[in-house]
């Protein structure tokens, strides 16, 4: 019978906060608070950290255990669909009229929820110094794909979410008792859906397919829940297989992308912010 990781008695409900809140301080911190109230595309990947907020104590509490999971999913989808509909509409005012453009941010924030839903059943499903690995991993080589995509920014951006679940797995070791994810796929999944959303329509001549499969990660994080071999198996094979989930597909997605890659004559990426 399939097990679920008990909670610590003294455990973060939040973790949303800590990785929300803490790319929130980070994005300020790095590209600074100018124009954020009049945001730029890309500024709206913050929001995006700050609307998070408020999502992981509400799941967690009294409320979210009223609404229940499909309900909860509905709420992310439509956090991200408003969050990504300002944002598109700043990049594309031509290319697209408004119906187009809220068809792509629903749909764009559907998968965001979905995301989050299958990343939150793995963190419940599996120790956190088990999972964390894969998900540090993820997060890392997403980074290193939307630079190769070609932006700098947002790969830092990306990069804020690789460096938040460092910090995660570190506090797995010291508070191997304490489950400390719980919520927090919500931030992730809302942030690295606007930082893949900018690159998609904002970066330099890029294509559907590795940010396709770029997204398959965390849906293969919620399958594995289902295995329970996976679930038996000693720390390090089945954390070696839930990394390898986020390796393959990241690491095909770098090949599309390199290989699918226009030559540049002069010898240097053109990078557009």
């Amino acid at each position: 019978m399939a097990h679920t990781v008990q909670q610590g008695q003294h455990a973060p409900k939040c973790g949303t906060l800590a990785l929300g809140g803490g790319f929130a301080v980070a994005f300020a911190i790095y590209f600074g608070t100018e124009g954020l109230l009049t945001p730029s595309s890309w500024q709206w990947v913050f929001w995006a950290a700050v609307a998070s907020l408020p999502i992981g104590p509400l799941a967690s509490g009294k409320w979210g255990r009223q609404l229940g999971g499909i309900r909860i999913l509905l709420v992310l989808t439509a956090v991200s669909t408003l969050l990504l509909q300002p944002m598109l509409q700043k990049l594309v005012p031509h290319e697209f009229g408004n119906p187009e453009v809220w068809a792509w941010s629903l749909g764009l924030g559907l998968v965001a929820a979905l995301s989050a839903s299958a990343m939150e059943s793995s963190a419940k499903h599996f120790p956190a110094k088990r999972l964390l690995p894969a998900w540090l991993l993820y997060a890392s080589l997403f980074a290193g794909l939307v630079f190769e995509l070609g932006s700098a920014r947002l790969g830092q951006m990306a990069g804020f979410l690789a460096a938040g679940w460092g910090a995660f797995l570190v506090m797995a070791w010291v508070f191997p008792q304490r489950r400390i994810l719980t919520t927090a796929s919500f931030a992730f999944a809302l942030v690295l859906m606007q930082v893949a959303a900018n690159a998609y329509f904002f970066g330099y001549d890029v294509q559907g397919l590795p940010l396709l499969l770029a997204g398959l990660p965390p849906l293969l994080f919620g399958l594995a829940t289902r295995w329970r071999w996976l679930q038996k198996a000693k720390a390090v094979p089945a954390g070696a297989i839930l990394a390898g989930m986020a390796i393959l597909p990241l690491l095909s997605a770098y090949a599309v992308t390199v290989f699918t890659a226009e030559v540049d004559p002069y010898g240097g990426a053109d990078l557009p912010y």
